[in-house]
């Protein structure tokens, strides 16, 4: 959980700022910086997170994965599982997860641009549906909301 504090400022529309000392909006500019780092942390570990755990099913189950691609996956099985399990394969389906988010969305970006530079010096174009990146986006910040508990 991300704990923040409650701010002695309130929204500007509605906020009467000559009540604020120069040190009360110091002190509250600090806060909620520490806040962003806080939120960006939550983040930052989620990206770690899917690093470490990309396409960790090709070295669970690499027999199956080496089967599948000398064969150039005729049986589909291993790659069908693969995809459907790993939302960083989430444009190859006509469905968007409903959980994808913005992590997930970079992990794509990223997976698409080292695989196609390193295997064909180029990068196809990544495609990806509005619905999905709004999608994405909603999910990503509800996802940190429900991760802040406000003091």
């Amino acid at each position: 959980m991300i704990t923040i504090r409650r701010s002695i400022i309130d929204d500007f529309d509605s906020y009467d700022t000559s009540t604020v000392t120069k040190s009360q909006l110091y002190m509250a500019t600090m806060h909620h910086r520490s806040d962003v780092k806080n939120g960006l942390t939550f983040f930052k570990y989620m990206l770690e997170r899917i690093m470490l755990e990309h396409d960790m099913d090709k070295i669970s189950d690499f027999d199956s994965f080496h089967n599948g691609f000398i064969t150039r996956f005729e049986d589909r099985k291993w790659i069908d599982k693969h995809t459907a399990n790993n939302k960083h394969h989430a444009l190859s389906h006509e469905c968007t997860p409903e959980d994808i988010n913005l992590i997930d969305l970079l992990e794509i970006i990223v997976d698409c641009t080292v695989a196609g530079m390193s295997r064909r010096g180029d990068v196809y174009p990544i495609i990806i549906s509005e619905k999905m990146l709004v999608k994405a986006f909603n999910n990503t910040f509800n996802l940190l909301k429900d991760q802040i508990e406000l003091k």
